[in-house]
This record gives structure tokens, C-alpha cells and sequence, in this order.
């Protein structure tokens, strides 16, 4: 029996919460223990609980990952822009392409930096529930010169306009709408 995208993400948060209760647990235990039996406890277990504490990190990080790769465009609709970015990032890497992100403001018009075989591309990204239009097709090319890349695409969990549409023929920037994402098209 399959299990529903909303079941697993309801398993996720319930195996990050136990996680975290049992990272939790383990310092109290250690801690209080240390107290009653060894004046000398704070640094081992210091350590244990740092330990246990990076290890708590790398599994919600890697659960959040896992739940990024299953994902769905209702909840692409639902997420933020540095959340959309963030999954873009994570598509492409796992293609083998090395992903660089620009700063949240001041990126010059591009939201990824990608490189794959000496092929540079500038991707902007867009997380909107209107059709997007030409301004990002022009930040793309704007970024496009700025970073000196070879490439440009503009990718939207929506549609574009017919004046985005016709300003990408014109200009060469590739357009990837919602029907494309996901697909061996993004890629090429």
C-alpha cells in the first residue's frame, strides 16, 4: 500500500521530533548522571552532547532534503522564494551540475549560478502565482552579462505572458514553466 505524499511528510515531522526528544533525553540523561556520580563530568559530556547535537542537525537537514526531492507543485505553490530556489538548487545538483547561490538582494539578476561541462547558466527564479512577465526575462539577460555566463533561463512554478514569451524567442533566454519543471527538459 502507497503511501500519500501527505502521509510522508506527516512521518518526517514526526521522525524529526523524535529525534530531537531523544537528542534531548540523552544530554538530561548524561548530565544528571555526571552530576551525582562524577565532579569531573562537564567535559566528556560536553562533548557527548555536542556530539549528539551535530548528529540531531545532520538528520533534520537530511529529512529536510529527502522532502524537497518528492515534491509536488502544490507544494511548490506554497513555498517561499528562497524555498523555490532552494529546491531548483537541489534538482540540478543531483543532474551534476556544480550550483552556486547569489545573495537574497543584490544578485544582479540571477538567483543560481550553474556550471556543467565549462557551460555557464544564470537561472532566475520565480515562485509566483500570476503569470510571470518580460521584467524577468530581462533580469535574466541582465545577469546573464553580469556574471558572464553562457546562458540564461527563467524558471516559474506558473506561466509566462506573451510579452515574456515573445521578449525570450527574440533574446535566447530559455523559459521553464510550470508543465516543464521536473521534467529532462529543465536540463538541456
Amino acid at each position: 500500500m502507497m503511501k500519500s505524499k501527505r502521509e510522508t511528510a506527516e512521518i518526517s515531522r514526526t521522525s524529526v521530533f523524535l529525534i530531537y526528544l531523544m537528542a534531548q533525553l540523552f544530554v538530561v540523561l548524561c548530565i544528571r548522571q555526571r552530576l551525582v556520580l562524577d565532579p569531573g563530568w562537564y567535559l566528556r559530556d560536553l562533548i557527548y552532547a555536542t556530539a549528539a547535537y551535530v548528529i540531531f542537525r545532520i538528520a533534520v537537514h537530511l529529512i529536510r532534503r529527502m522532502r524537497l526531492a518528492g515534491t509536488s507543485l502544490r507544494r511548490i505553490d506554497k513555498m517561499s522564494g528562497e524555498e523555490f530556489e532552494a529546491y531548483l538548487g537541489l534538482l540540478y545538483g543531483r543532474k551534476g551540475y556544480k550550483v552556486r547561490y547569489t545573495p537574497a538582494s543584490n544578485d544582479y539578476g540571477a538567483d543560481l549560478l550553474l556550471t556543467k561541462k565549462g557551460v555557464r547558466t544564470v537561472v532566475q527564479a520565480k515562485r509566483y502565482k500570476n503569470p510571470v512577465g518580460e521584467a524577468s526575462v530581462q533580469q535574466a539577460l541582465s545577469g546573464k552579462g553580469y556574471y558572464d555566463a553562457d546562458r540564461c533561463v527563467v524558471i516559474t512554478n506558473s506561466h509566462f505572458t506573451p510579452a515574456a514569451v515573445m521578449l525570450a524567442e527574440r533574446t535566447g533566454v530559455t523559459l521553464i514553466d510550470r508543465e516543464l519543471l521536473g521534467s529532462e527538459r529543465m536540463y538541456v
